[in-house]
């Protein structure tokens, strides 16, 4: 028997409030619009410093590549050397010293590994390209790898045949035979004194181009033996070429 204005016994199936849920286990998917799994790193992460840290770490980043163009020496160019490389960084004078690998050629690159602009977030730094021109020669010319230099001749030298002496780029002077009849224009092989091939490792020609010289004021008695010549010469060279 219940006494009147007493509460009567709970049914826990009529309970539905806020009091009910808090006495069974809490389902999150139930808060947060569910289904899925719930990530609690990303719930309490800014709250306990995990997040913050995470984002306050940065990708390592490389610095970018440098370009600069220098003008070396043609010997440098051909047989290889040092070359020193000034530059002027951030108002900061810096002075390089360049390996030129032989055989490079006007357009050639070569690549300093970390000398260019520094990396960000503790990167590596990236890469400096040296493009190369080369500078003429006063006497050599190049033409792959093979060299070319003009050596003038007299006309009895051209005529009768000589010995002169002509230079090569890293051995001095040699002496080289010019045929009897050899004509101006004419091209004298001398065989491995020219360019080194980087993949071959073989060396190019040097050719010694005959250009025969006449000179401007002969002398009398020059003038009586050319005529002589003239007379004697036995045929004409322009004779049915046009």
């Amino acid at each position: 028997m219940s006494c009147p204005g007493a509460p009567g016994p709970r049914d826990s199936r009529s309970t539905g409030g806020a009091a009910g849920r808090g006495a069974g286990p809490v389902d999150f998917s139930d808060l947060f619009g569910g289904g899925g799994q719930i990530d609690l790193e990303q719930i309490l992460g800014g709250a306990f410093g995990g997040g913050g840290k995470r984002q306050s770490r940065r990708a390592a980043r490389r610095g970018d590549d440098v370009e600069v163009e220098v003008e070396i020496p043609f010997n440098i160019a051909v047989e290889g050397g040092k070359y020193e490389l000034s530059l002027d960084r951030g108002g900061k004078h810096e002075s390089l010293s360049i390996k030129i690998p032989a055989g490079v050629d006007t357009g050639s690159l070569v690549r300093l590994a970390a000398q260019g602009q520094p990396g960000g977030n503790g990167g590596p730094a990236g890469d400096l390209l040296v493009r190369i021109r080369v500078a003429p020669h006063p006497w050599f010319r190049r033409e792959g790898n093979n060299l070319l230099v003009d050596v003038p001749v007299t006309i009895s030298e051209a005529v009768l045949g000589a010995k002169v002496e002509v230079p090569t780029l890293s051995e001095g002077q040699v002496v080289v035979t010019i045929p009897p009849g050899t004509s101006s224009g004419a091209k004298l092989r001398l065989k491995g004194k020219g360019v080194l091939d980087r993949s071959t490792k073989e060396r190019g020609d040097l050719f010694v181009v005959v250009k025969i010289v006449v000179p401007r004021k002969p002398g009398e008695r020059a003038k009586q033996l050319l005529q002589e010549l003239a007379e004697a010469e036995p045929y004409a060279p322009r004779g049915g070429l046009w």
